[in-house]
């Protein structure tokens, strides 16, 4: 069976047919399958067929993104699938731009601040995921209006 890590899972763990999901979360609360780091993934080079992360990345200082996307591409198997989606900052800045400032604007920049490490530490264009991730793994990189996603391969 195919294998897919939902790095950053928290309490909401994707659900595939195709693959094996493993999930990783750095807080044990969240019944993830493996807690660890998630900057240092604990598996091998080329050993799983797919990654997929859900508002994660965003938690990371921006000096540290092409590392930590670096980490978690060198994990997937050549032409593995990759799939990252961050908050889309543009969404946060038009709307507060026209006076729209509600809850939904202020987790987009600064996380929901609901625990201890759901703080937000870099804000996400197309442009800049597009600019980290092109060197590690081909594929489109688009705007859903609120959220930045990466759908791609391993190169």
């Amino acid at each position: 069976m195919l294998i897919c890590l939902d790095i950053g899972c928290g309490f909401n763990k994707i659900e595939l047919v195709s693959h094996r999901v493993i999930g990783l979360d750095n807080r044990p609360e969240t019944k993830c399958d493996i807690v660890c780091d998630v900057t240092n993934l604990p598996f091998k080079r080329e050993s799983v067929d797919a990654i997929y992360s859900s508002h994660c990345l965003e938690h990371f200082k921006a000096l540290d993104i092409q590392s930590i996307l670096y980490k978690w591409t060198k994990v997937v198997r050549k032409n593995g699938d990759i799939y990252i989606k961050v908050p889309d900052i543009k969404f946060a800045c038009r709307n507060i731009l026209n006076d729209i400032y509600t809850l939904d604007e202020f987790s987009i920049l600064y996380g929901k601040q609901d625990y201890p490490s759901n703080f937000h530490k870099t804000g996400f264009t197309v442009k800049l995921l597009e600019s980290w991730i092109k060197e590690f793994a081909v594929g489109k990189c688009y705007s859903n209006g609120r959220e930045v996603i990466f759908e791609g391969i391993r190169r």
